[in-house]
């Protein structure tokens, strides 16, 4: 029976073996930058955690200091 079977299932899957010898995969060159990637950011970021350490420090002054 299996004998029988063979040709048939031969011909029924070579479009499927055919058709992922020739898959071409073609990556992007130039991806768009992730969010995180912006120097713009890490430099407002810095100057924010500098403001806001800056403004802490102040808050938290003891009263007999200058």
């Amino acid at each position: 029976m299996s004998r029988k079977l063979y040709p048939f299932l031969t011909l029924l899957y070579s479009p499927w073996i055919l058709a992922q010898e020739g898959v071409d995969v073609d990556p992007e060159l130039n991806p768009e930058a992730a969010w995180y990637e912006h120097p713009t950011l890490w430099i407002l970021l810095a100057v924010g955690l500098v403001v806001a350490l800056l403004v802490l420090r102040k808050q938290s002054r003891r009263p007999g200091r200058n």
